[in-house]
């Protein structure tokens, strides 16, 4: 049917089948309406119908031709039209010139040059520089170049082109869409993402994100160093293609229950792969959810070394007999070992609990505002000890305190630390010491006179006896005399030994 359609093949089928009716049909219609004709009449007639007949269809043949070719026209301006009026810059080059031959007005536009200046230029005028491989334009290729204006603007375009014929000449008609704005924008996106990158990178938490189907849509270096995929890419693979022992673990759970009730969850793991500790974030959006993880492995090992130092203070602290216990800058109590607490509920009556006031229940031994003054000296740094005596149930103890500053992290005084030592015995100790010097002086003092006296005496009387004559009276008295001296040496001999005795007991 489209063969039918075509001008040509109209023309020539209607000028058949009206010759053909027409000799066909004229002559019986003729004979049949002037049957006595003669040979002459029948020869004009025949002139007559064949002028007829030559003069319609050369009518007919007429009309139609003219309404083929208007209709070319319209059509001819149509294309025409659209090819002007066609928004992206269009341009038809003459392949053996390498020339512009046809340029629409959107060319004319976007470059600035007439059609004119056109018609003096090749393509490789308007280039600049490719951003692809720089190939000869071939059918629905479209290669990336950089285009300059009449101005010295530059234009990155997609050339895209198909070969056609005019005029029995072949050609190429281009096409050119500018992406200028599209590739400013795909370069900042590239910008952003490598800031981005830069960002999560730079961070000392480990950063990934998940997508519903647990893959792994964007990682920084710390998880990929961490994950330690075998290409080095790990985005596009699933957290369990991965780390597949994950899925046994406990925080797949947590991330499975952030994607279903879409919470934020936070928690921490012990990785035992790297033998480290990691505190994680989990926080969901609506195609997936973002994790963050940071190593605390060190603060983990610091809390645990924490502990143990607490628990050898606690041990040390409570296996002691002194009393210790610690007060606040409100004067309450804030610790306290197993002693005092014993001995405060033997003094006072009553059981001693954290946050009790310091300064209750000592009003009946000591004034309070001794131990708010010893406890005020101690809060402004200073490092003192006294001592102090109690009586406690009619029992009398001798003790000494030493007051400390206990400071924070920052050097800050958030209390005082009070260490009560029992010295009764010491002290009743050197009180008997002091009385046994007392009464080895005395000791001394008899010695040095009341027997070094009758001892000289004795010596004395010893070296007058006339040993020539013993029988003598002067010997007589003289033995008398030592007999007195004797006595007296005997009486400061049984005082000293007295004097001996009490000093030991």
């Amino acid at each position: 049917m489209a063969f039918l359609k075509k001008p040509e093949v109209r023309i020539s089928l209607s000028f058949l089948v009206i010759s053909i009716l027409w000799i066909v049909f004229s002559d019986k219609f003729f004979l049949a309406v002037f049957q006595n004709l003669n040979a002459v009449e029948l020869t004009r007639m025949q002139t007559i119908k064949g002028s007829f007949f030559v003069i319609g269809v050369s009518c007919l043949i007429y009309t139609m031709i003219k309404s083929s070719n208007k209709r070319l026209i319209q059509s001819q301006e149509e294309y025409k039209d659209l090819f002007f009026n066609t928004p992206n810059p269009t341009f038809v080059l003459n392949l053996k010139t390498n020339r512009f031959c046809n340029i629409n007005k959107a060319a004319l536009d976007t470059y600035g040059y007439s059609t004119k200046e056109f018609s003096e230029m090749s393509i490789e005028d308007i280039r600049k520089g490719s951003l692809d491989t720089d190939q000869p334009l071939h059918n629905n290729t479209g290669n990336i170049f950089i285009h300059k204006t009449k101005n010295n603007n530059q234009i990155t375009c997609i050339e895209l082109s198909r070969k056609i014929s005019i005029k029995n000449s072949p050609a190429l008609l281009v096409s050119v869409n500018d992406i200028t704005e599209l590739e400013h924008a795909k370069l900042e996106l590239v910008q952003r993402e490598n800031q981005l990158n830069q960002i999560l990178n730079s961070i000392t938490d480990g950063f990934f994100i998940l997508s519903r189907d647990m893959v792994v849509e964007k990682a920084n270096d710390l998880f990929k160093t961490i994950a330690n995929p075998t290409d080095g890419n790990i985005e596009g693979l699933k957290l369990t293609e991965i780390l597949p022992e994950f899925i046994e673990r406990a925080s797949y759970k947590q991330y499975c229950h952030v994607l279903e009730f879409r919470s934020v969850v936070h928690f921490e793991i012990n990785y035992e792969k790297l033998n480290k500790w990691f505190q994680i974030s989990a926080y969901p959006f609506d195609s997936g959810l973002s994790v963050f993880f940071r190593d605390i492995t060190q603060e983990k090992e610091d809390e645990i070394q924490r502990h143990q130092n607490q628990q050898n203070l606690l041990a040390l602290i409570h296996n002691t007999e002194d009393l210790m216990w610690c007060v606040d800058c409100n004067f309450k109590y804030f610790i306290f070992n197993e002693s005092y607490k014993q001995h405060y509920k033997r003094a006072f009556g009553e059981e001693v609990v954290v946050g009790k006031s310091a300064l209750n229940g000592i009003q009946e031994t000591e004034p309070p505002d001794k131990w708010k003054g010893l406890y005020e000296k101690a809060l402004n740094g200073e490092k003192f000890t006294v001592e102090m005596d109690f009586v406690v149930l009619e029992n009398s103890y001798f003790t000494t305190i030493r007051f400390n500053p206990i400071y924070d992290a920052n050097e800050n005084i958030i209390g005082v630390g009070c260490f009560l030592q029992d010295i009764t015995e010491r002290k009743l100790h050197l009180r008997k010491i002091e009385q046994q010097n007392k009464q080895l002086k005395q000791i001394a003092f008899i010695t040095s006179h009341k027997v070094r006296v009758p001892l000289a005496n004795i010596l004395g009387l010893a070296e007058i006896l006339d040993k020539d004559n013993p029988l003598s009276l002067s010997n007589c008295m003289v033995i008398e005399h030592i007999k007195t001296s004797a006595k007296e040496l005997d009486a400061s001999i049984i005082n000293m030994a007295q004097q001996t005795v009490d000093a030991n007991d």
